[in-house]
């Protein structure tokens, strides 16, 4: 497995890059942070020293309790301050990490520290807001159009009753009906109420049997071998990075012949009616309209026959024709009062008490 060598920041200076393995700063000479986070650069190459390589598999270096120091694994005594290494004096070691890409802990780029820039303090410009200034003239015209329509609004609410004379009638009656029709179907079945006309044998579905083998060719992937795949980097804790390696298997598309069944398709007949059977059946629409009384459904002799048509749905109109002040005014009401009112009835209606406008009758509904 390939070893490499790592990175680290300097957190005194910013000094970027120190190598790995390195105790303290190349620039300034501070010492390893004692959180130090090694990571791999883009150009790191790999290491094939065999004393360096033997460094790197020694183990994760430790930091002193006492003064902070970095040490090799091998290293009983601090060679900051000298202490001897105590585990439960706190001398602990860095701790290793594994980076996996299957993961999505692929090598990640070290950050840059980002330099503060001062800020320079931008002097605010308040825009300027473009208004559109209007004549005296066309604000007098806007104030009056305003006005206008919020007393017409107002004015309109005024109404006052007046008597209106029936003087006509007029209504619209519709009937959608049906046909009951005498039509020709095949079925495996014949209905209740259908009338066999002739029967006969027909393909009612297959079955498949049995017709010896035969020799076929299929694609399928075989195993040939195994390969070693890059999978990651473990962060040896001592400036080192080793490369993580999984053996995975090899295929190859590979045709085989094997044999198989063969089968045939066998029809089954059953019998098959063709058949007489009545249904209903869209017919059309039946109109009328007229403008006196008494109102009447269309289509009453056609009706008669209820074994022959049907009423699918009904739809009907009834209008009141009035006359007052010299106006004439036509106006939908329910059948009930339509039937009920007569010719001369004086009847009261709804009228605007400054427009004239027409609001309808009054009628208890």
């Amino acid at each position: 497995m390939a070893i490499k060598i790592g990175r680290w920041d300097c957190s005194q200076c910013g000094f970027k890059g120190n190598l790995g393995p390195e105790k303290s700063c190349e620039k300034c000479g501070a010492p390893r942070p004692q959180n130090v986070k090694f990571y791999l650069a883009d150009d790191s190459e790999i290491v094939k020293n065999t004393s360096k390589i033997q460094e790197a598999k020694s183990g994760a270096d430790w930091v002193c309790s006492f003064c902070s120091g970095h040490n090799k694994a091998i290293d009983n005594i601090c060679k900051t301050c000298g202490n001897d290494r105590d585990v439960l004096d706190g001398d602990k070691s860095l701790e290793e990490k594994i980076h996996l890409y299957n993961q999505k802990q692929e090598k990640k780029k070290p950050k840059k520290k980002r330099t503060k820039k001062k800020r320079t303090k931008k002097k605010r410009t308040k825009k300027k807001r473009t208004q559109v200034k209007l004549g005296k003239g066309t604000k007098k015209v806007l104030i009056g159009l305003v006005s206008f329509f919020i007393l017409f609004a107002i004015l309109a609410q005024f109404s006052s009753d007046i008597e209106v004379t029936a003087t006509g009638f007029k209504w619209e009656r519709s009937i959608e009906i049906e046909e009951n029709t005498k039509i020709i179907k095949d079925g495996w079945e014949i209905p209740k109420d259908g009338k066999e006309i002739e029967s006969y044998k027909a393909i009612h579905h297959h079955k498949q049997l049995e017709d010896g083998t035969e020799t076929r060719t299929r694609t399928i992937q075989k195993q040939v071998g195994t390969e070693k795949v890059k999978i990651g980097e473990k962060d040896l804790g001592n400036g080192y990075f080793e490369d993580i390696y999984e053996e995975k298997p090899v295929y190859e598309d590979i045709e085989e012949t094997y044999t198989a069944t063969k089968y045939k398709k066998i029809p089954v007949y059953k019998t098959k009616y063709k058949y007489s059977v009545f249904e209903w059946k869209d017919a059309g629409t039946l109109n009328a309209k007229d403008n006196k009384k008494p109102a009447y459904w269309p289509g009453k002799d056609k009706l008669a026959d209820k074994n022959k048509f049907r009423v699918k749905n009904k739809e009907a109109k009834y209008f009141l024709i009035v006359k007052g002040d010299d106006e004439t005014y036509t106006e939908e009401i329910k059948f009930e009062l339509w039937e009920e009112i007569k010719m001369g009835d004086v009847l009261i209606a709804e009228k605007s008490s400054i427009f004239g406008t027409f609001y309808g009758l009054k009628l208890n509904n």
